[in-house]
């Protein structure tokens, strides 16, 4: 714990009690006040991003990140060794998961507040996600082929089985998804400009503390970027637990629209990050070419994550099609 006390002295804080709640995470209490302590995983490359959301946070008067002590050299962050690091408030969370009206309304406003437009060339993009069609089209056959090859055994293992369970929503999710592109790459034809905005990088609900008041916390991987970045992020870690249903999370959804309105393409370009098969299809071929060191049960629990990830995903576009009364994908077939 000694190098906790170098890092603490550089602030003026002279602890009583040091405890590791993780490998990079200490808990830190004097006579006054409690502390916790972070060894970040912050570079030489990502520092200036995170000091800038900090600069945001005091401009924008944002009570929604929590805030980071200053050393006494008036810097954001103490270097030791090979590390940067930083000291925070200790908060007593009062929910293990976070309010999700309150997580919408507070990466809302973080994002109203930061947003800006650059100009893009729509038709360089648009070629991307064309040949991100193509891909996807490898996919389902190559899903198709590996399904078909697990029947064929006489004896399937409860992964393979698995596989075989899910092929049928697995190509609803492909039908949607490239449809969702056809309608998103057709907006980029006279796309001029792109929103971007402070983001969070990871946005895991771990990192959404709850107690008198939300704050967010953990801003290593902060961005500008569209906020759609921290917005799939949020609800994929959300949506892949079997026991947290969908339903509030779309429930919900019109807090963050209330705070930070969302363009269609934004919208559609969300729907295909939530749909996404690459996922699904690298466990499954890491699985046929025996590429991973994982047990049975882990690759099956991983499975069934990604699953229920794109069930949501499935949810949340046929919940914008009807809430934004988007053209009816049965219209796009015919």
């Amino acid at each position: 714990m000694e190098l906790i006390r170098e890092v603490l002295k550089s602030y003026g804080i002279y602890p009583h009690d040091i405890q590791p709640i993780t490998n990079s995470l200490y808990y830190v209490k004097d006579y006054q006040s409690e502390y916790a302590v972070k060894r970040s995983k912050l570079t030489s490359e990502t520092l200036r991003n995170w000091e800038y959301v900090y600069h945001q946070a005091y401009q924008n008067n944002f009570t929604d990140i929590l805030p980071v002590y200053l050393t006494n050299q008036q810097k954001l962050y103490e270097p030791k060794g090979d590390y940067f690091y930083y000291v925070m408030p200790w908060i007593n969370e009062t929910r293990e998961i976070p309010q999700l009206g309150a997580a919408f309304r507070s990466i809302g406003h973080i994002h109203a507040k930061t947003k800006r437009t650059q100009s893009i060339k729509g038709p360089s993009i648009k070629k991307q996600f064309q040949s991100y069609q193509t891909t996807c089209e490898s996919i389902e056959k190559k899903l198709l082929y590996y399904v078909e090859q697990f029947e064929q055994k006489r004896y399937m293992s409860p992964f393979e089985l698995l596989v075989c369970t899910q092929y049928r929503d697995l190509v609803q999710v492909n039908r949607i998804l490239k449809q969702r592109l056809g309608q998103f790459v057709e907006t980029l034809d006279e796309k001029e400009e792109w929103k971007y905005s402070l983001c969070h990088g990871r946005l895991h609900p771990s990192h959404i503390l709850s107690s008198n008041q939300t704050m967010i916390i953990n801003w290593e991987y902060a961005s500008l970027n569209n906020p759609i970045i921290d917005l799939y992020y949020f609800m994929n870690q959300y949506a892949q637990h079997y026991d947290r249903e969908a339903k509030p999370l779309l429930d919900k959804f019109d807090i963050y629209t209330d705070e930070n309105s969302l363009d269609e393409d934004e919208l559609f370009l969300l729907i295909i990050y939530l749909l996404d098969l690459k996922p699904y299809f690298d466990l499954v071929e890491q699985y046929e070419q025996g590429a991973t060191k994982k047990s049975m049960v882990h690759q099956t629990q991983q499975l069934q994550q990604v699953h229920r990830q794109l069930m949501f995903g499935l949810q949340f576009s046929a919940y914008v099609e009807e809430k934004y009364e988007m053209i009816d994908l049965e219209d796009l077939e015919s």
